[in-house]
């Protein structure tokens, strides 16, 4: 790795840019901080649509590819919210919440329009918090 200055880099860009494709990484400074950093890309192949779709389908409990196992997922929001109605059976065995979602409900209880929405709101934010 080498470090150039960014004058180093405007001047030499063409030779610069030649080292990278063989594999050379600059790290290009400006008054003496570094700023950036310059370097060959990874070379993967880009999966197709198809190709992940047919991946998917011969992901299926049991044929070595996936892990037979609990099964975990996010609830959303409205998911959360609704819990009580929704048939237990339709859940993961592993439910979980994202940093979204504990927002959303916390902005909700924020939004109360009475002390008793406020209340209940917080109970049930405060569970999903555990």
């Amino acid at each position: 790795m080498q470090t150039i200055t960014q004058r180093e880099f405007r001047n030499d860009s063409a030779a610069i840019m030649d080292s990278v494709e063989h594999g050379e990484t600059y790290v290009i400074t400006r008054n003496g901080v570094e700023v950036a950093e310059v370097r060959p890309r990874s070379h993967r192949r880009k999966v197709t649509a198809a190709e992940l779709v047919e991946r998917h389908r011969k992901m299926t409990p049991g044929n070595g590819l996936v892990a037979e196992s609990e099964s975990r997922g996010i609830l959303d929001t409205y998911a959360y919210i609704d819990l009580g109605t929704i048939n237990p059976e339709r859940l993961p065995d592993i439910p979980e919440l994202t940093a979204i979602t504990m927002t959303e409900l916390h902005q909700g209880v924020a939004m109360a329009r009475t002390a008793e929405q406020r209340i209940g709101r917080l109970e049930k934010t405060q569970r999903g918090d555990r």
